[in-house]
C-alpha cells in the first residue's frame, strides 16, 4: 500500500539498535548537516537519547547537569493523578422493578496504603515530544503557576516561597490524601472468633447529648464517638470521621492459657479491641470506602478507605521541572503582593537568588515561553536538543511573540508594591507562567 513502518526499516538495515560496545566504534551525528565522511550513524532524533525522566524536563540542554539529574528524582515525588479510570462511573443493578440500574461514581476501585491524588492538574504551557509520546500531557502532574522572581520580605530566603492565599483558596496545590485502615477477625484455634458488637447508642446521658450539640461533657464523649459506626459494628461510608471515632467495634477473645475445650468461654476471656481512628486534632475527614474481604485462612478482612482534602501549608515542598525545589516560606493576602500593571498578581514568589549558582537557564526560557503561550494561546515546545529540528521554540521566537501581544523583549514587567502604591525598583521584574508540582511526604 505504500506504506512502510518502523518494523521494515529494522529489516532492511536502515534503522539499528546500537549497544554500549558498538557505541564505541561509531561516531553519531545528531542532525543532518552535521554528517561527515567518517560518519556511521544519525540519530533518529536528539531528544531520545535521554530517558523518559529526563524527556519531561523542558530545555534541559540548557542546564546544568546535575539539576536534571535531580529533577529525574524529584519528580517521582509529584503529586497527579494515578489512571484515566480513577473516577469512573459504574453501573449498579438491582432487584427493585421500579429502578433497575443506576449510575454510581466512584473515585478508586482500589485501595492503597497511602495514596495522594492532585486535585487540579494541568497539562504544562511548556511541553516536549517526549511528553505526548508518553502520554503525560493527559495525565498531569502538576500545575501551571504565575512566577514573579523578585525579592519579597525574609521568608523567601534559601529557595521558600511565598505564595498566594487568594490562588490556594481558589485550588492550587489543593490535593486529595487516601489512607486505608485495616483490621482482621481472628478466628483462633480453639473455635472461638472476634465478633464485630453493636454500638451502644442507648444509656445514661445519650438523650440529653442530643440536645446539647455544641457542649458536650465528658460523661457522653463516648456516645458521641459511636455516631459513625452502624449498626453492624463498622463505620458507614460517607461519615465525617474525627479524632478518636470508633471504625470497627470488635471485641477479641483472650485464649492464652485456656486448655482447649468444649464448653463456652467466660465473658472475663473477652476484651474490648476497638478501632479507633488515630488523626491531628481538630481535622476531620470523611469514609470513603468499606471493603469486605476474607484471606486464605478464612478470616474476615475489614479495609477502611479514609480520604483527607488538603490545602498547601507552610512548610510544604513544591518544586519545578529544573530540580529547584523549595518550601512554603509563608502565605500572605492578595491584597498584599505585588501586582503588575495589567493587573496580574502572582501566584507564587521566588527568590531570584537561587538563579545564578544553579545556572538553570532552562527554567528562565520556559517561564518566557509560559508567557508567551498564555499571550497567543497555544502551547510551546521545549525538547531537548530541538532548536534545529523546530522540536523545541527559540528564545527569539518566543520573544517576537511577546512584542507583538505587548510585552517587553526579555518578558520583564514593572511591577506595583500590594503595600504602598510606588515602584519598589526601578528595573523591571520577571512576572511569568511555569509549571510547578507539589511533592509528596514520605
Amino acid at each position: 500500500d505504500g506504506v512502510r513502518t518502523f518494523n521494515d526499516f529494522l529489516g532492511d538495515g536502515l534503522v539499528e539498535y546500537l549497544d554500549v560496545n558498538e557505541e564505541n566504534n561509531a561516531l553519531i551525528a545528531l542532525y543532518e548537516g552535521e554528517v561527515t565522511p567518517e560518519t556511521t550513524h544519525i540519530e533518529i532524533e536528539p531528544f531520545t537519547i535521554l530517558g523518559v525522566n529526563a524527556g519531561l524536563i523542558p530545555y534541559p540542554h540548557h542546564n546544568q547537569s546535575p539539576r536534571n539529574t535531580y529533577q529525574c528524582a524529584m519528580g517521582k515525588q509529584a503529586m497527579g493523578n494515578i489512571a484515566y479510570n480513577q473516577a469512573s462511573s459504574i453501573i449498579c443493578y438491582s432487584v427493585d422493578i421500579f429502578f433497575p440500574a443506576f449510575e454510581q461514581r466512584v473515585l478508586l476501585c482500589r485501595m492503597d496504603t497511602l495514596l495522594n491524588i492532585l486535585v487540579y492538574p494541568q497539562r504544562p504551557l511548556v511541553t516536549t515530544r517526549t511528553i505526548e509520546l508518553v502520554g503525560y500531557d493527559k495525565l498531569g502532574a502538576g500545575q501551571n503557576a504565575t512566577v514573579a522572581v523578585m525579592s519579597c520580605s525574609g521568608y523567601d530566603i534559601e529557595d521558600a516561597i511565598v505564595m498566594n492565599k487568594a490562588s490556594l483558596d481558589r485550588g492550587f496545590g489543593r490535593c486529595i490524601v487516601m489512607k486505608k485502615y485495616s483490621n482482621i477477625i481472628q478466628k483462633s484455634r480453639t473455635g472461638a472468633s472476634d465478633s464485630i458488637l453493636r454500638p451502644q447508642r442507648t444509656g445514661p446521658g445519650s438523650e440529653r447529648m442530643q440536645a446539647m450539640p455544641y457542649f458536650i461533657p465528658d460523661c457522653m464523649i463516648k456516645f458521641l464517638h459511636c455516631q459513625i459506626t452502624d449498626d453492624d459494628g463498622i463505620a458507614a461510608p460517607g461519615e465525617i470521621i474525627r479524632p478518636n471515632d470508633i471504625l470497627l467495634n470488635k471485641v477479641s477473645i483472650h485464649t492464652r492459657g485456656i486448655p482447649i475445650s468444649s464448653e463456652p468461654l467466660l465473658d472475663s476471656a473477652c476484651r474490648p479491641a476497638k478501632q479507633l481512628y488515630k488523626g491531628p486534632e481538630g481535622e476531620s475527614c470523611v469514609l470513603d470506602r468499606v471493603a469486605l474481604s476474607s484471606d486464605q485462612n478464612g478470616n474476615l478482612s475489614i479495609k477502611f478507605l479514609i480520604r483527607h482534602t488538603r490545602r498547601p501549608e507552610l512548610g510544604d515542598k513544591f518544586s519545578s521541572r529544573h530540580g529547584q525545589k523549595g518550601v512554603c516560606g509563608i502565605i500572605i493576602q492578595q491584597e498584599d503582593l505585588p501586582f503588575s500593571e495589567r493587573g496580574i498578581c502572582p501566584d507564587l514568589i521566588m527568590n531570584p537568588h537561587g538563579f545564578p549558582s544553579r545556572m538553570t537557564v532552562g527554567k528562565m526560557i520556559e517561564l518566557l515561553g509560559g508567557k508567551a503561550g498564555v499571550s497567543c494561546g497555544r502551547f510551546h515546545y521545549g525538547s531537548a536538543f530541538g532548536e534545529p529540528s523546530g522540536h523545541a521554540d527559540k528564545v527569539e521566537t518566543i520573544s517576537e511573540t511577546l512584542v507583538k501581544h505587548g510585552f517587553c523583549y526579555n518578558g520583564k514587567d514593572f511591577i506595583y508594591s500590594g503595600f504602598a502604591a510606588y515602584y519598589p525598583s526601578s528595573s523591571p521584574l520577571f512576572l511569568k507562567l511555569g509549571a510547578y508540582c507539589r511533592c509528596q511526604d514520605y
